[in-house]
């Protein structure tokens, strides 16, 4: 069964489902992702509202187009987000202003999301940012899609 991301929005009336594309099959295991094409929404419309519940995520946040990256594993991908924004926890994200969503993926379970992000963690970075840009060529915050205020540039 292939996962949807509920959209709760008002644009929505909370029913309708948006799939998430299949992006690699290991060992049984199918994560998804979000594309920029999803994050652009419908036709005249957003995806305000929009929320992931209780899904295991994998997430790369960025400082900018090409700048400091940070991989981390949440199943609250919206208010993990929130945490980094608002500085919560002192850190590598907090000194080094890293709050941009430009990846993430959505994982069966946690432990497999935890296994993604330890793999990413030992890729370099050029294979990082190779994969953010297959899928968000500009780094733009994808954040913004599910309600979140864009940030300052």
């Amino acid at each position: 069964m292939q996962p949807y991301l509920k959209a709760d929005g008002p644009l929505s009336g909370g029913k309708a489902y948006w799939p998430l594309t299949p992006i690699s099959r290991h060992r049984s295991k199918i994560r998804f992702c979000v594309t920029p094409a999803l994050c652009r929404g419908p036709p005249g419309g957003s995806l305000a509202g929009m929320t992931i519940e209780r899904a295991p995520c994998v997430y790369i946040l960025a400082s900018g187009y090409n700048g400091s990256l940070y991989v981390g594993v949440t199943s609250d991908l919206i208010g993990r987000i929130m945490q980094h924004r608002a500085g919560t926890f002192d850190g590598h994200t907090k000194k080094y202003r890293i709050y941009r969503l430009v990846y993430f993926e959505v994982a069966d379970t946690m432990d497999a999301a935890i296994a993604r992000e330890k793999q990413l963690k030992r890729y370099p970075r050029d294979w990082k940012r190779n994969l953010i840009e297959r899928e968000n060529p500009v780094w733009n915050d994808l954040a913004v899609a599910f309600g979140l205020p864009p940030l300052a540039r």
